[in-house]
């Protein structure tokens, strides 16, 4: 637990520092409120894994949302290299 807080906590300083670092100045407020509500629906995922944990079992449902995730950021990184911000 003690490893797991302190990753989370380097990577919530280095997230923040990013979009301070990296957002163009007239930005930086809507971007961290993007960040902010990305991090609120966090619990959402929780409850779907843990549904569907009930399900398949839980290897199952870790790699059926690793899969959704793949897809999700390959979705993303592909909109993006076609249109940049």
């Amino acid at each position: 637990l003690v490893i797991g807080g302190l990753g989370t906590a380097a990577f919530a300083t280095m997230q923040t520092s990013l979009v301070l670092t990296e957002a163009p100045p007239a930005a930086t407020s809507r971007v961290l409120g993007i960040v902010t509500m990305c991090i609120g629906t966090g619990p959402l995922g929780v409850l779907a894994i843990g549904l569907l944990a009930d399900q398949i079992g839980a290897a199952a449902a870790i790699l059926v949302m690793a899969g959704i995730g793949i897809a999700g950021l390959s979705w993303t990184w592909l909109r993006l290299a076609r249109s940049p911000l």
